[in-house]
């Protein structure tokens, strides 16, 4: 989930979290904009609290370690990003 803002600097954010997941060891297969929606509750990131926000979905391929690095450096650091959740999928996503 990311802050609701302009399209120019939502834009720049997903750039800067896909150079991040890539420059972990990460193949970004695909990313989805689910659009942007009132939070299930006031969320608190970064000092400021949020009512809505921003949801996306991106897909990749990367070994497990992954998802430490990309919790700690790339998601957790990002002032953009309000929530991160990543979860490994039954069938994964396939690149063509």
């Amino acid at each position: 989930i990311g802050r609701a803002v302009s399209k120019d600097a939502t834009a720049t954010a997903l750039r800067r979290i896909s150079l991040g997941l890539m420059n972990q060891g990460g193949l970004l297969a695909q990313i989805e904009n689910v659009g942007e929606r009132e939070l299930p509750y006031r969320m608190r990131s970064h000092t400021e609290y949020h009512t809505r926000g921003l949801y996306f979905l991106f897909y990749f391929h990367g070994p497990p370690s992954i998802v430490k690095q990309l919790n700690s450096d790339v998601l957790k650091m990002d002032g953009d990003v309000i929530r991160a959740t990543i979860l490994k999928q039954s069938n994964p996503y396939q690149i063509d």
